[in-house]
């Protein structure tokens, strides 16, 4: 009875199925309580009812009469009150799943008596207290997911010390402080470690190189201090390491993947927004495989290793607000054909845009915003049919807008602000169809604004204010649903100004 459109409550009746060993009524939209009586069926093996509307509190003997009980699923549902300690009477249970509901207070530590569990989900609920130690070290235990919670506390000093079948452990999004346990690297076969979002401080332990099967390493927005060790990043199955909004220092370890034999699986790192100095190492080239490389918010210097980057199959490249400095190389596309977002913005680049960069077909968003760029760059995104957001404000950028740019169907952003571009502003911008932002402040831009801008209904922040504009203020501007946001002082306008809806 699954996947149906069953509602209202579960029947009471359903308590004399006896001999049943299954009840499926996932997605549905059940409502009300849980029947009791459904409890009294010890023939049950399964019970699935995820999915639904089902509220209120379960009884504390849930467990009583279900000795042959291996899966229960109530998740996504509206239940309330505390997690039943009588769950540990459950001893043929593998697969217990209870997140997405309302249950609060702490994590019954008696669930550790659950010997056979495998897959525990506690997630997305108001749970509080610290994490038991008893739950993290059962034996048969490969998942463990309780995010999107309040625990606090700090993990149990001897996690994994009996754990040696954990694949997967998820606590990201609660209140974890202290620091990561080096006995964390007794969990030999875990592939997925998430403890994103608490508060725990520290450095990482260097027994985390260790853990050969570690795939993803998510310890971002925490407060981790000191030096990256380079241990983890020749661990040959990792293909995650996202250790952003952190405090750690120091510069990036110039053995990362010292051969090509390691890091082979890798393709995505996240250090953003940490106090990281020095350069790029230019071993990184070793990663053939890399396709996100998120480095912003950092003192990082020197110029970016380009010929280095032997990962013909980037597809994001973040260094934003840094001390890079350099040009970007002329066959930058010809090497990196799948980039769809270049973020450069906020660092001391300079130099022109080279004309490849029309051979990024791909590219979603170009942000070289905040830097010393030369030349005209729309001369050669005219072939860039999939960009959304080009951000180039604040460079030495001049030249006109050219006429082309309204083939730029899928253009959200147009940030032009604060270089020297100039010629009349084209007709052709009120083609785009779901433009949003369109920014020429501080140019020298000459000229009528004209009337075709109030062709786009999305259009709601226009800035061309600090320019040579001149004639009336067209009424159609006017006329644009979607704008809350008009800036065109420090013109040469004359007239009066439209009312709203003059047309």
């Amino acid at each position: 009875m699954q996947i149906n459109e069953l509602s209202g409550q579960i029947p009471e009746s359903f308590g004399f199925l006896n001999g049943i060993q299954e009840l499926f009524l996932y997605n549905n939209s059940l409502s009300g309580p849980i029947p009791p009586a459904i409890f009294n069926i010890s023939s049950f093996q399964v019970i699935d009812l995820m999915y639904n509307f089902l509220g209120g509190s379960r009884a504390m003997d849930i467990c009583n009469n279900l000795p042959n009980l291996e899966s229960f699923n109530v998740s996504h549902n509206q239940l309330v009150g505390q997690i039943p300690a009588s769950f540990s009477q459950c001893s043929e249970i593998k697969f217990l799943a209870l997140s997405h509901n309302e249950f609060m207070g702490s994590i019954p530590g008696k669930l550790g008596n659950l010997s056979r569990l495998e897959q525990l989900y506690l997630g997305s609920n108001n749970l509080t207290g610290e994490l038991p130690s008893t739950i993290i070290n059962i034996s048969s235990l490969t998942l463990l997911s309780a995010t999107y919670n309040m625990i606090s506390g700090s993990l149990p000093h001897d996690i994994c010390k009996k754990t040696t079948r954990l694949e997967t452990l998820y606590l990201f999004v609660n209140q974890l402080g202290g620091q990561i346990p080096s006995s964390i690297s007794g969990c030999r076969s875990l592939r997925q470690l998430s403890l994103t979002y608490n508060n725990i401080s520290g450095v990482i332990p260097a027994e985390i190189g260790n853990m050969s099967t570690l795939q993803s390493l998510y310890l971002g927005s925490n407060n981790l201090t000191g030096k990256l060790p380079f241990d983890f990043f020749n661990i040959s199955s990792l293909t995650h390491i996202s250790l952003g909004i952190n405090r750690f220092s120091g510069n990036l370890p110039k053995d990362i993947c010292f051969s090509l034999s390691l890091c082979s699986a890798l393709y995505d790192i996240a250090l953003s927004t940490n106090y990281l100095t020095g350069g790029i190492p230019a071993e990184i080239g070793n990663i053939t495989g890399l396709q996100y490389l998120y480095l912003s918010n950092n003192n990082l210097t020197g110029e970016l290793p380009f010929r280095s980057f032997n990962f013909s199959s980037l597809m994001e490249l973040v260094v934003a607000t840094n001390g890079f400095s350099g040009s970007v190389p002329h066959d930058l596309c010809f090497r990196h054909p799948e980039l769809e977002y270049l973020n450069l913005e906020q660092n001391q680049f300079h130099g022109q845009i080279p004309s490849g960069i029309s051979h990024c077909t791909a590219m979603d968003t170009l942000d070289l915003m905040g830097n010393k760029f030369t030349g005209n760059v729309l001369d050669n995104i005219g072939n860039l049919s999939m960009l959304r957001n080009l951000v180039v404000g604040g460079n030495n950028f001049t030249g006109i807008i050219p006429p082309s740019i309204g083939n730029m169907s899928r253009l959200l952003i147009l940030q032009l602000g604060r270089n020297n571009f100039s010629g009349k502003i084209p007709p052709e911008l009120g083609n785009l169809p779901i433009l949003e932002g369109v920014f020429l402040q501080a140019n020298q831009f000459i000229g009528e604004i004209p009337p075709e801008l109030g062709q786009s209904s999305s259009i709601g922040r226009l800035y061309m204010k600090s320019n040579k504009i001149t004639g009336e203020i067209p009424p159609s501007i006017f006329n644009i649903s979607a704008l809350r946001e008009l800036g065109l002082s420090g013109n040469q306008l004359a007239g009066n100004v439209p009312s709203f809806g003059e047309s």
